[in-house]
């Protein structure tokens, strides 16, 4: 993928080459065009992070974090994957197990974010 000018820090973003910029609208539907799925999947850190968010986070900086993120993920037109972050927030600790309600909360969370709009995140 490119380098592009659609910056969104302070998260990093990785393709297959290493480091990256979040992939333009364009260069999503470019991709598109061609029968490649640009996703964006995310780490527990950024999963929690939203789940924060939904449920009312406090922290104004970290609100307004997210709320960037979920606008360049809408403008960009990415298709997200928040499974394996999920998943990890909702190990068991030292044991190889999954809290099932953990699992479910998180996604139901993240399911939320995601579905915000342009117009209530701007």
């Amino acid at each position: 993928m490119s380098q592009s000018k659609f910056i969104f820090l302070p998260f990093s973003y990785f393709d297959k080459y290493g480091p990256c910029n979040l992939p333009t609208p364009d260069e999503v539907l470019a991709s598109a065009r061609k029968g490649i799925v640009t996703t964006l999947i995310l780490d527990a850190n950024v999963c929690l992070n939203l789940t924060n968010y939904v449920i009312g986070q406090k922290d104004l900086v970290k609100e307004i974090v997210a709320r960037t993120l979920l606008l360049s993920i809408e403008l960009s037109k990415l298709d997200v994957v928040p499974f394996f972050a999920c998943m990890e927030l909702a190990c068991i600790r030292n044991a190889p197990m999954l809290d099932h309600e953990k699992l479910s909360s998180f996604a139901k969370n993240i399911k939320l974010a995601l579905n915000q709009s342009e117009v209530s995140l701007g």
